[in-house]
């Protein structure tokens, strides 16, 4: 409908009401102004300009139904047109005679590109950021391929990509931990301090050597290197870390290819007041006759284990070829030494030894008194701290 067309009408309806004259000129403005007369005029419906051509919709009263709405502003919708149903009676009380409507015409055909509503390809993994629906470890859930970004239920891959593998141990380090290492790395762990009955400039790696082929966690751990490789044929293989005072734990895994818990005395750490490899002031965790504490040759054994007071011996061993979780608390000023394997309690040395003792540092490897086996021996996963650790 032009604006001429819409004007005529509306003045047609005015006239046809109140019986005046004189719509006006302007129709672009809405007609003439009528309340100078004094009449009273019927609520008109006001003019909206919603399009490029200065056309001019009304907002209220009946919109015709013979009338499409023609689309001239490039596929976009208008943001200051109001939208009236079908149907819709008007607030305002129109006169009974209306002009008749123009013939309707073809809507204008828009040829602005619309979108697409065909449904859309998302690329793989476009539904969301890796792993942000899903749990990182079991399963690895990683995003999804669908529409909307939905990842995985239940730890399923979604075929966009794939969460990263569960990370082992390594990261189970306490806060408060004094020492911690899965062996991850080439280095001398930090922390530790090595030292042994030889020149002090020997390289730690001389006694001890980062093994990829045996780990429990992670995908190495520490081997201590056996009496008959180069250089390696020494009493003392140990390394020292801070204990962070005479009241501690130590949590270690250990493997050995020959039974822990030989006849003879061994040692595989101590609690000591120094990392001297000849301090004397230690209790170490050690064979001799079975697993047991030893503080200079005064020995204590779990339980129905050891020497027996009616004669014969029943050492506490555990098998070779598997990994050991290994709790030990150590309180040098209580005299109170703890020994737990795979969580269980097993050994209570109260009163032992037979005086306090200042800890300082807690020492790991091997110390080999008198060595009977030349054996092969792993440590993983080694913490101290101040409270008990556990195992995994």
């Amino acid at each position: 409908m032009s604006r001429t067309d819409v004007v005529y009408c509306l003045c047609s309806m005015i006239a046809a009401a109140s019986a005046l004259s004189g719509c006006g000129n302007d129709a672009g403005e809405g007609g003439a102004d009528l309340s100078s007369s004094g009449a009273t005029v019927p609520s008109q419906p006001t003019l909206v300009d919603t399009s490029a051509n200065g056309s001019a919709t009304p907002t209220g009263g009946t919109p015709s139904a013979t009338s499409p709405a023609v689309d001239t502003s490039g596929g976009q919708p208008s943001p200051s047109a109001t939208t009236e149903q079908p149907g819709t009676p008007s607030s305002s009380a129109l006169p009974t005679a209306v002009a008749p409507d123009p013939q309707p015409t073809a809507p204008a055909t828009d040829l602005t590109p619309q979108p697409s509503m065909e449904p859309t390809t998302v690329p793989p993994g476009a539904g969301g950021a890796p792993g942000a629906g899903g749990q990182t470890g079991v399963g690895g859930t990683g995003p999804g391929s669908s529409p909307g970004g939905a990842t995985g239920a239940g730890g399923d891959v979604g075929a966009g990509g794939q969460g990263g593998p569960v990370q082992p141990s390594g990261d189970s380090c306490p806060a408060d931990a004094t020492f911690c290492s899965g062996f991850e790395g080439s280095d001398l762990p930090a922390g530790a301090v090595f030292k042994w009955f030889g020149d002090p400039a020997t390289d730690w790696g001389t006694l001890f050597e980062v093994d990829t082929t045996e780990h429990f966690a992670g995908t190495s751990s520490l081997r201590v290197r056996k009496n008959a490789e180069a250089n390696a044929n020494t009493l003392y293989k140990m390394l020292a870390v801070p204990a962070g005072g005479s009241n501690f734990w130590a949590r270690m895994y250990v493997r050995s290819d020959v039974e822990l818990g030989q006849e003879g005395h061994n040692a595989y750490a101590a609690a000591s007041e120094n990392d001297d490899p000849n301090d004397g002031n230690r209790v170490e965790f050690a064979d001799d006759v079975g697993l047991s504490f030893n503080a200079s040759d005064d020995v204590r054994w779990p339980d129905g284990y050891g020497r027996q007071s009616t004669g014969g011996n029943n050492p506490y061993t555990l098998p070779a070829n598997e990994w050991h979780c290994i709790e030990l608390h150590f309180d040098g000023a209580g005299r109170v030494q703890t020994l737990y394997i795979a969580g269980e309690e097993v050994l209570v040395a109260e009163g032992y030894p037979a005086s306090a003792m200042t800890f300082t540092v807690f020492k790991f490897g091997y110390l080999g008194y008198h060595n009977e086996a030349d054996r092969g021996l792993w440590y993983d996963e080694v913490a101290v701290g101040p409270t008990r650790i556990g195992c995994q």
